[in-house]
């Protein structure tokens, strides 16, 4: 997930139930990634990207595995408009969001921040 400074930042292997088409008023498609956060009060944020940085995931092999996408998010120090919850839904009340500039190398460490995490938690309830 993470790289050198000359090169661009990817979020490999995410799950397209992860993955929201949208359309602005316009007609225009983007993407809305959601990625954990955990600054949100549903532990997740989202960010959007252009339809063409929607990039198949492949194994070593170049064989396309269904369900996951990898997503290029750009340069590692680029900023981008990040929407996170700030107070959840409960009941009739609706939920409130705002947005936060976070850079695209800051969005990928996240999201290898929640993986790592996610393995430790794995390996510990295997051991």
């Amino acid at each position: 997930m993470t790289n050198t400074e000359n090169k661009n930042v990817f979020l490999n292997w995410v799950s397209e139930k992860m993955i929201h088409v949208n359309q602005t008023a316009e007609g225009r498609k983007f993407a809305s990634i959601s990625f954990p956060c955990d600054k949100s009060a549903t532990g997740y944020a989202s960010v959007g990207v252009n339809m063409g940085q929607l990039l198949p995931a492949t194994k070593k092999d170049k064989t396309v595995v269904k369900g996951y996408k990898n997503v290029l998010l750009g340069k590692p120090d680029a900023e981008r408009t990040v929407s996170i919850c700030t107070k959840a839904a409960k009941g009739r009340a609706k939920a409130k969001y705002e947005n936060v500039k976070m850079t695209n190398q800051a969005i990928a460490d996240a999201v290898a921040a929640d993986r790592a995490a996610y393995r430790q938690a794995q390996a510990t309830q295997n051991a």
